[in-house]
């Protein structure tokens, strides 16, 4: 089934071509596009379109609906937020929309906006309890999440292009209306009464803006990482961001590295918004989504509503497998047995936070570099895994995966500099660990036939001892596990030895 998500936002008109493959639980992405429409600028006092931007918006939706027509989508989902929402002339224009498109529009109501903009999170990470936000252009959602349950959720009129608009924020704010905007947005804030009652949670950022923040610091800080998925960013630096931004002109927004040109005039309110609720909440940090309502509509698509079925990690995984055209049995078996000694070799390991998800991934796709090329397949392993769009592990979580992926190949892999500057002695150290088990673990799968199905581990003060239990005797595990000791000392320094 080809979908094909559009949504008429009062800032930009985006569209989502993917493929769903419902019964094995995954889709893939097409295509995208984007066009700024700013169907909520130029409104009437009561909030009536302008001609001009209707028909602009118009055009936009032709061009999808041909685009959608080329790749031979079978379905269009078409929703419209807050600008259409509060429109008194809304039926004229979707009735216009339909007649010159065939293209019906649904308008979400607030709390639906705020419901899909939180299925794009917890389909996407494994956070149990987190505040999320996502701020457009006319409107701004905010949900509270518990135990990976929306509890609470609330749509306010404080989108970008609003809040731009009474306090002229593409112009450097004055100390005066700098203030002005604090507690305007503090008020509204603080209305609601279940974010006082939650305090200290993370904040999740859902939208444009948001992955606009997560752009500039990372050019700032010569960041290497390409997604902006799991960004995280503490409250002072959000405070930072928004006191170096908020001084500068349109014309020096406009060319500030990572904020899309398209934006700079309503950035900083929206910015604003955002820490001002880091303040009411104390949140923690913030952590950028690199999805929203288009992805969490179609999650709630794949899944038909039923929201326990989505595992961000082993969604992702099977995702891998299934575009690279895997065969799942040897790499779960490469798993099975790198776990039996991860957890017996657990004495001698260096262990750091988070260890059993980047060891799971490592275990799983350490192969999925052969879908391209079996030549330098490790690189592509550690390249696919870093860029490929995997959710559920953080940023650096995610490189870690990346790094014991190549190193269960070679293990004298070297991580590029600007990557080896992001983790630190003890994770490296781990990383170089956690390679040579799962690359033992392959070693002993080598005939790809399972005969090795269980190990044991004992040690002396120089020695590591490995016992098989095999279905006939492991002659070519063991040959091949003896061509791997040499790095497996290095690493524990000690001798490697392997029984039957």
């Amino acid at each position: 089934m080809k979908l094909g998500i559009i949504d008429i936002g009062s800032n930009s008109i985006t569209l989502c071509i993917a493929e769903l493959y419902k019964e094995e639980g995954y889709f893939k992405i097409l295509d995208e596009e984007k066009e700024t429409v700013r169907l909520g600028k130029d409104t009437l006092a009561d909030g009536t379109l302008h001609h001009d931007r209707m028909q602009k918006a118009l055009l936009t939706l032709k061009y999808y609906k041909s685009l959608c027509d080329t790749l031979g989508v079978t379905k269009i989902k078409a929703v419209a937020t807050e600008a259409v929402r509060k429109a008194p002339n809304q039926e004229y224009f979707i009735n216009l929309v339909l007649e010159m498109t065939g293209i019906s529009i649904e308008i979400l109501s607030g709390d639906e906006e705020a419901y899909f903009a939180y299925v794009s999170t917890v389909a996407t990470f494994t956070l149990k309890d987190y505040f999320m936000m996502d701020i457009g252009g006319s409107s701004l959602e905010i949900g509270l999440v518990r135990n990976r349950e929306l509890v609470a959720a609330v749509s306010l009129p404080l989108g970008a292009i609003p809040i731009s608009e009474c306090f002229n924020v593409s112009d450097p704010l004055t100390p005066e209306t700098s203030l002005a905007l604090k507690r305007y947005l503090t008020t509204q804030f603080q209305a609601i009464p279940w974010l006082a009652s939650h305090q200290n949670l993370p904040l999740i950022g859902v939208g444009g803006s948001l992955r606009n923040i997560s752009k500039i610091h990372k050019k700032m800080v010569d960041d290497p990482m390409t997604s902006n998925h799991h960004y995280t960013l503490s409250n002072e630096t959000v405070k930072n961001l928004y006191g170096y931004i908020s001084k500068m002109d349109l014309k020096q927004k406009r060319k500030l590295k990572g904020l899309s040109k398209d934006r700079a005039d309503i950035f900083t309110g929206a910015l604003g918004a955002v820490l001002e609720l880091m303040n009411v909440t104390n949140a923690c940090e913030l952590v950028i989504s690199q999805y929203g309502i288009r992805q969490g509509l179609i999650y709630d698509t794949l899944v038909d509503g039923n929201l326990s079925k989505l595992h961000p990690i082993d969604d992702s995984i099977q995702y891998f497998m299934n575009i690279g055209q895997l065969d799942a049995k040897h790499p779960h078996h490469v798993y099975h047995l790198s776990q039996k000694l991860l957890l017996q070799l657990e004495p001698l390991l260096v262990l750091t936070q988070n260890v059993s998800d980047v060891f799971k991934v490592a275990a799983l796709l350490f192969n999925v570099g052969t879908s391209l090329t079996f030549e330098n397949h490790y690189a592509h392993s550690f390249y696919m895994i870093l860029n490929g769009g995997l959710t559920g592990l953080n940023q650096t979580d995610l490189l870690r995966s990346a790094y014991v992926a190549a190193l269960s190949h070679k293990s004298q892999y070297k991580l590029p500099l600007a990557y080896k500057a992001l983790l630190s002695d003890a994770q490296i150290q781990e990383a170089q660990q956690l390679g040579i088990i799962i690359k033992l673990a392959k070693t002993l799968d080598r005939g790809l036939d399972h005969n090795v199905y269980d190990v044991s581990v004992t040690m002396t003060e120089n020695t590591v001892i490995v016992k098989t239990n095999a279905k006939k005797f492991p002659y070519l595990e063991i040959n091949k596990v003896y061509q791997i000791a040499d790095a497996f000392e290095k690493v524990f320094e000690k001798k490697l030895v392997v029984t039957n």
